[in-house]
C-alpha cells in the first residue's frame, strides 16, 4: 500500500488513478475512513473493503455546501440558516443528514435522505482537486462526490478506527492500494467518528454523537432550531 501525504505531496494525479481501481484510505483528522468514487465500481469496492452489510447506505464528503443543501427538499429558511452556519464554520467536521423527495433507496440514499460530511482545510481542497479530475474524466457519476465511510469491518464492535498504525494494518489486510494521509493543525479534538445531525423544516435531532457535537448542538438551539428527540 503506497502512502501519500497530500498536504507536501498534492499528487491528485496519483490519487485519481487508485481510485479508479478502486477504494482507499484517508486520514480525516479524528478518524480514519475509507472513499470511493461515486460509481458503480466504486460504492462496489466499498462494499468490499467494508465487507458492508446490506441495505446500508453510504454518505459522501462535501466540498460544495451550497449545492448539497440548496437542493434538498427542506424549506428555504432552513437551508439559509444552515447556509449561515457552514459560512460561519459552526458545522465543521459534522455529518448533515438532509432530505431528497421522490430519491430512491439506494447505496447513497436511505428512506429519501443523504448525509455529507462537512469537511474542512486541508481535506476541502484535497476534494475539490479529485472532484475536477472526476468531472473532466468520468461520465458515469452518481454525483461528483466522494463517497465515504468509517475504515472498518462493517457492524465491527471495536467501532472506528482512530489510530494511524491500526488504518494501516486495516488498509494492507483489505488491499487496499493507497493511504493519504495531511497535516492537520493540533488539537485538543478528541478522537472518534464525526457526529450526524439530521433534519425537517427547521427541526433537527442528533443520529449519533461524536467529538465536538456539544457545541454543534448549542449553535443549532441558538440559531432556531428545534431539537426533536
Amino acid at each position: 500500500m503506497k502512502n501519500i501525504n497530500y498536504s507536501e505531496n498534492p499528487d491528485h494525479i496519483g490519487v485519481f488513478k487508485a481510485l479508479n481501481k478502486g477504494a482507499i484510505i484517508i486520514h480525516l483528522d479524528t478518524v480514519y475512513a475509507v472513499i470511493a468514487i461515486a460509481n458503480k465500481n466504486g460504492i462496489q469496492s466499498l462494499d468490499r473493503v467494508k465487507r458492508r452489510k446490506p441495505k446500508k447506505s453510504y454518505g459522501t464528503l462535501v466540498s460544495n455546501f451550497g449545492d448539497f443543501i440548496m437542493t434538498s427538499s427542506v424549506n428555504q429558511k432552513t437551508k439559509e440558516v444552515i447556509m449561515n452556519l457552514v459560512d460561519e464554520r459552526a458545522l465543521e467536521n459534522c455529518f448533515l443528514r438532509l432530505p431528497f423527495k421522490g430519491i430512491q433507496n439506494s447505496k447513497l440514499f436511505m428512506n429519501s435522505t443523504h448525509q455529507g460530511l462537512v469537511v474542512v482545510e486541508p481535506v476541502r481542497s484535497f476534494c475539490k482537486d479529485i472532484e475536477q479530475r472526476l468531472a473532466e474524466n468520468l461520465n458515469n457519476l452518481i454525483m461528483n462526490r466522494l463517497v465515504c465511510s468509517s475504515a472498518n469491518i462493517s457492524g465491527d464492535s471495536k467501532g472506528s478506527i482512530v489510530e494511524r498504525e491500526a488504518a494501516l494494518k486495516f488498509g494492507r489486510a483489505m488491499g487496499v492500494e493507497l493511504f493519504v494521509e495531511f497535516n492537520f493543525p493540533k488539537t485538543n479534538v478528541k478522537k472518534g467518528s464525526f457526529p450526524v445531525f439530521s433534519f425537517g423544516d427547521m427541526t433537527y435531532r442528533i443520529e449519533r454523537k461524536g467529538p465536538g457535537v456539544e457545541v454543534i448542538d448549542k449553535q443549532f438551539l441558538e440559531s432556531g432550531f428545534l431539537k426533536t428527540f
